[in-house]
């Protein structure tokens, strides 16, 4: 069987093109390509590239898309054509599509008749290319942590107190809830206390760590202590620049606004690679409507967070 190939007319490509963009825009609307409406004033079928129908606020709603495939811009007359094409089927509002543009002269006019000047560019359109780099964003935050403990001597401390304490970071890492049957690290509670209470340190700078049974292992003895945590978060921004695999966006003609449209990244990684470079996080040049920012977590916390230690007694 021989194999058959559809050939569309340029006109017809140009349109299905457009229908296509618009269905992924208006998602909640029935979005028609080649529709056929009777005019409430000519009574006759009016055919409409791209039809628009839906409901807002339960206010029913049809907007017309017509599509020009001109080596000219679109000019006055077919501006007052397709504005007697909307009138006729009591449309809300048109969109006015032209491969070539639009002459300027035509904006204030189309806008008073409810026409929006529009082209669809596309990374991989013929009509309206487009180049397209979307910033990637990258927060490394540096996370440092002072603890203080306050212990509560006990007989056997002040016995020992009485020879020479020498004291290391392990008498500041072990903690128990149960007298020393069961051992936690210091860290491993602070991170527990962290999740169970949903504390966000980006936004706090201090909580305290007094749990009725919790008990340091001092010097090799058990004593009551209570923690007072205090967080210092810092933030490194990098940036670098991806090509989309799928990019499109609205160009406002009359009011010089883009709108982004479709966008699509296959492999955008959220690990921090040396293609990222540092950047000033008071001057980030973002250009595009798109961006994306990656922030690292700091919870867990690691050992490698903590910039001080000290004990008092109480």
């Amino acid at each position: 069987m021989p194999n058959i190939t559809l050939v569309m007319k340029a006109g017809k490509a140009y349109e299905h093109f457009v229908f296509e963009k618009f269905k992924r825009f208006f998602r909640d609307f029935d979005v028609k390509m080649n529709d056929k409406i009777i005019g409430k004033i000519s009574k006759i079928k009016r055919e409409i590239d791209v039809s628009i129908k839906g409901k807002k606020d339960n206010v029913e709603l049809l907007y017309l898309i017509q599509c020009k495939d001109h080596k000219k811009p679109a000019n006055i007359t077919i501006i007052g054509e397709f504005s007697s094409v909307i009138k006729d089927v009591g449309a809300s509002k048109g969109f006015l599509i032209c491969s070539s543009g639009f002459a300027k002269t035509i904006h204030h006019y189309a806008l008073s008749l409810g026409i929006e000047l529009i082209t669809v560019e596309d990374i991989n359109s013929v009509k309206w290319k487009v180049e397209i780099e979307i910033p990637v964003i990258y927060i490394k935050k540096i996370g440092q942590v002072k603890i203080s403990a306050r212990i509560t001597a006990n007989n056997e401390l002040v016995k020992k107190n009485k020879e020479s304490i020498q004291l290391t970071d392990k008498d500041f890492e072990e903690l128990s809830l149960d007298g020393g049957t069961s051992i936690i690290n210091l860290f491993d509670y602070l991170n527990q206390k962290i999740e169970s209470e949903k504390i966000k340190i980006s936004e706090t700078d201090h909580m305290i760590l007094s749990d009725p049974t919790l008990m340091l292992r001092f010097s090799g003895i058990w004593v009551s202590a209570i923690f007072d945590v205090q967080f210092f978060i810092s933030e490194i921004y990098f940036l670098k620049y991806l090509h989309p695999d799928t990019y499109s966006q609205i160009n406002d003609h009359i009011r010089n606004k883009i709108l982004p449209l479709d966008l699509l990244i296959k492999e955008l990684s959220t690990n921090f690679d040396e293609s990222y470079i540092e950047i000033d996080k008071d001057n980030i040049p973002i250009f595009t409507n798109f961006n994306f920012k990656i922030e690292e977590s700091l919870i867990p916390l690691k050992k490698q967070a903590m910039i001080e230690l000290s004990a008092k007694k109480i």
